[in-house]
């Protein structure tokens, strides 16, 4: 069903199993979110919903239903390879794919050389569909250790040149950490005023 886009649960604390979501594009989405909970808005203790999003990222895309969220909370880059099937079968000649993936990875210890290596793979699949990647540097945590692979990530994704990259979690930074003000209580998922800085860069 060309009209379909399966989120499969990637387990963690929060957990989605198999959401549907449609679009009325099909084949063709002009607009693709990719990644993770940050990406999806989510924030804890409970979810920004894509309303709330709307204004500052997706805007007319909503009202036209050109849209499709590949997203899912506990995405990691070797997730996303391992779902390219799924991207494959749109045209994406036209589309815009935003991606910001890569905290979890953090959290596995994932070596920087394997999340490069994996995030390249999925951009170039979506380029070889015709889409348009921007790609998110990731935003930083207030665990040191965790954002100190965000770091090292994030130097890597500055010199793709296979993509645009809008570094926007430089700005978030407050030392080696993400600024306390944009995260909520659990240090990684983002505040309304977060979401709201965040998704500022993609505009």
């Amino acid at each position: 069903d060309d009209n379909l886009l399966t989120v499969n649960s990637f387990g963690g604390t929060q957990l989605i199993s198999n959401r549907r979501l449609y679009s009325s594009t099909k084949s063709n989405p002009k607009l693709i979110l990719i990644g993770d909970s940050k990406m999806v808005g989510y924030s804890a203790p409970a979810p920004i919903e894509f309303s709330d999003i709307d204004s500052r990222l997706i805007g007319n895309y909503v009202a036209s239903g050109d849209y499709e969220v590949y997203a899912a909370f506990g995405g990691r880059t070797n997730d996303l390879v391992n779902q390219l099937n799924e991207v494959k079968k749109y045209n994406l000649k036209g589309t815009k794919a935003f991606i910001h993936i890569g905290s979890n990875s953090a959290r596995d210890a994932v070596s920087s050389a394997t999340f490069l290596a994996e995030i390249n793979q999925v951009i170039d699949t979506l380029n070889a569909n015709g889409a348009e990647v921007i790609l998110s540097t990731i935003i930083p945590e207030t665990n040191s250790a965790i954002s100190a692979a965000i770091i090292d990530y994030n130097t890597g994704i500055n010199l793709l040149t296979n993509c645009k990259v809008v570094d926007a979690a430089s700005a978030m930074f407050s030392g080696s950490v993400v600024n306390s003000s944009y995260v909520t209580s659990d240090g990684i998922h983002l505040s309304l005023l977060g979401n709201y800085f965040y998704f500022t860069f993609y505009k």
